[in-house]
């Protein structure tokens, strides 16, 4: 088995694609980079580098051994911490939640969990959707609530919940009386919506596309509150999860006629052997 420096420099050489600007990087002579290089190669009894008049091209071989060994440096990393955190007596739990999605989950069933297991530190942070299968896939969390599946092999997912989304108008709309709506109906009208950062702005943009047009934003929020205040204030009409029962004051959800909705799941890594992981399931999986 390689050293894990060994591993790190020969990634700066995979994602520079030069020998000689990698060794600046790494600070070390672009000689003894080589040699590691080289001493990898007959480890693994392979080639890994071909040199062109621009740097070194990847094989195969090193395509293959670059996403091994990123995992195994994760890997290598994880298990220094948590056997830092044993003798330190740590016993953690970080969650990773996607924005917006803590009104479907309630903050409240995780802050009731962590009151319960007094020797467990729990500490919980909204991320994009994207940033929470990151930072599980990093070892940066333990545990990720996200909207949807996501096709990586060492990640496990357990639905949770389902959540509609709705279209929010303002009394006095020509939408207002009605109970149910096409999205193609959208067409030309000013949307309200969630910026960037939250999974439903992508995930609206792709389901307009597929119905031939691109929505006109008149506005994006980080902020459910925001959202309706506009609405309110006729800039627009507001694209939300339905969260609760009853519509704000002055607002009415209309349901897509179409079906249009989170699948909401707790996500963590098959490796975990965390127990705390799996008693955070059980707390959440009563709200299917």
């Amino acid at each position: 088995m390689g050293d894990i420096k060994n591993f790190i420099y020969f990634q700066k050489v995979y994602e520079m694609h030069s020998m000689h600007r990698a060794a600046e990087h790494l600070f070390i002579s672009a000689q003894g980079l080589g040699k590691i290089i080289k001493n990898l190669e007959h480890e693994y009894n392979t080639t890994f580098f071909v040199r062109s008049q621009n740097g070194v091209i990847p094989t195969d071989s090193a395509k293959l051994f670059y996403d091994w060994s990123k995992e195994f440096v994760l890997q290598d990393a994880h298990i220094k911490t948590e056997i830092n955190n044993l003798n330190n007596g740590i016993n953690r739990l970080r969650i990773g939640c996607a924005s917006g999605i803590l009104k479907a989950i309630q903050l409240k069933t995780i802050l009731d969990f962590a009151n319960s297991n007094k020797t467990l530190h729990v500490e919980w942070s909204e991320y994009s959707n994207e940033e929470v299968i990151n930072k599980l896939l990093n070892y940066d969390i333990e545990y990720g609530i996200v909207v949807g599946l996501h096709d990586y092999p060492n990640l496990e997912q357990v639905k949770l919940c389902q959540c509609d989304l709705v279209l929010y108008v303002y009394e006095g709309h020509p939408y207002y009386e009605k109970e149910k709506i096409p999205l193609d109906m959208l067409r030309d009208e000013n949307i309200i919506i969630m910026n960037e950062s939250f999974h439903i702005y992508n995930d609206f943009i792709k389901a307009c596309k597929i119905k031939g047009f691109t929505p006109n934003i008149k506005a994006k929020t980080m902020d459910g509150g925001t959202l309706m205040h506009l609405c309110r204030q006729k800039i627009g009409i507001a694209i939300s999860p339905k969260f609760e029962d009853e519509a704000p004051t002055g607002l009415k959800a209309i349901a897509f006629e179409e079906p249009y909705h989170w699948d909401i799941y707790g996500t963590f890594r098959k490796n975990s052997k965390d127990d705390s992981i799996k008693k955070l399931q059980v707390v959440l999986l009563p709200q299917i």
